[in-house]
């Protein structure tokens, strides 16, 4: 079974998020997206997965999230698991980024 998954730097985008938070990966626990583009859609499917409730980790680094999928991401009921979730050079403001540390607190990290 697959545990993880990078992707990283393939640029493939919103379908590319969005097909991944579809698909039947329960084991995961890394999931590496890092400069995929996936933007605010890509992640609110992957906040949306209940497919990838076993993610301990996800790094989202570069991928033109605002404040809609940061805050898909704080509200995910689905993100129990994480111990680390990297949001590196992505447009969000200050609002949501203090949704993510209430949520997240130590875990969610805003640099790459």
């Amino acid at each position: 079974c697959l545990r993880r998954l990078s992707v990283r730097h393939n640029y493939i985008g919103t379908l590319g998020g969005q097909a991944i938070a579809a698909a039947p990966l329960t084991s995961l626990r890394l999931l590496d997206l890092r400069d995929n583009a996936i933007g605010d859609a890509g992640v609110v499917a992957i906040a949306s997965s209940a497919t990838l409730a076993n993610l301990t980790t996800l790094l989202l680094a570069e991928n033109q999230i605002s404040d809609a999928g940061a805050l898909a991401l704080a509200k995910s009921p689905y993100l129990e698991r994480i111990v680390e979730i990297r949001l590196g050079n992505n447009p969000i403001g200050s609002a949501a980024r203090h949704a993510l540390q209430s949520r997240f607190g130590h875990r969610v990290i805003f640099d790459s």
